[in-house]
């Protein structure tokens, strides 16, 4: 598997999917390998594609498909987190033969969901918060019901950004109502997705006292001595 994945990913692409210094390619392409073994060991692969694009903060997520020897195509994702405190990788990895069928999902479920999720032994927490909110009608007229869990997903990982594409911060910034909710996450225990969502509204804000509002949180949580160093630097950034 390493073989087919370098040769379809060159080291110029995978440096230009990170904002900060690129870790590893090689060490990239053992893990990647690895995790994708873990799914094709008794397979024989024919042909195989491959694609890599970033997939929020200090992580990748590579997509493609091959087909075995009979013929049957596969489709499969990799996605890997890069953790700088450990000098290591994390990932895991999916291969299917055809896109899973989403069930649909009710807004208790989806509190279930968002709730279960305490740790990454199995699975990197933007993967897990993507499944959680998978088959969730986000037109429900009860979804305000999951906020708060949204929130304390957030505070129990303060400094994970959850920006994946089709975030939860996503569908907070798309649905509102939210505010209030905000406020009391960031009094509790501020953590960098709700800084992002404090910076949408500042932008969105048009009157003057409303900014005021949301400056004078961000300078509250960037002079605070108990949030996470992370979170009190962004603050800092989004503060005019």
């Amino acid at each position: 598997m390493r073989n087919f994945l370098q040769s379809q990913i060159s080291e110029e692409t995978f440096n230009a999917c990170w904002e900060i210094t690129p870790p590893s390619f090689q060490a990239f392409l053992d893990v990647a390998a690895e995790r994708l073994s873990v799914h094709t060991r008794e397979i024989e692969v024919a042909r195989f594609s491959a694609a890599i694009r970033p997939w929020g903060r200090n992580r990748v997520r590579v997509d493609g498909e091959f087909r075995t020897r009979e013929g049957r195509p596969q489709t499969y994702y990799i996605e890997i987190v890069w953790l700088p405190s450990s000098n290591s990788y994390r990932g895991q990895a999916s291969v299917h033969n055809t896109p899973p069928e989403i069930e649909p999902k009710s807004v208790d479920q989806f509190i279930a969901a968002l709730d279960a999720i305490i740790d990454e032994k199995t699975m990197i927490l933007a993967g897990q918060a993507f499944q959680a909110v998978s088959g969730v009608d986000l037109k429900a007229k009860d979804l305000s019901r999951a906020y708060p869990a949204i929130f304390r997903l957030f505070e129990r990982f303060p400094d994970e950004p959850f920006d994946s594409p089709e975030s939860l911060i996503s569908l907070l910034a798309e649905s509102g109502g939210h505010e209030e909710e905000l406020i009391k996450s960031l009094q509790r225990k501020p953590s960098l997705p709700v800084l992002t969502l404090v910076s949408h509204l500042l932008q969105s804000a048009p009157a003057a006292g409303e900014r005021q509002r949301w400056i004078s949180l961000l300078w509250e949580v960037a002079d605070s001595s108990s949030a996470h160093e992370s979170v009190k630097k962004l603050a800092r950034e989004f503060t005019p």
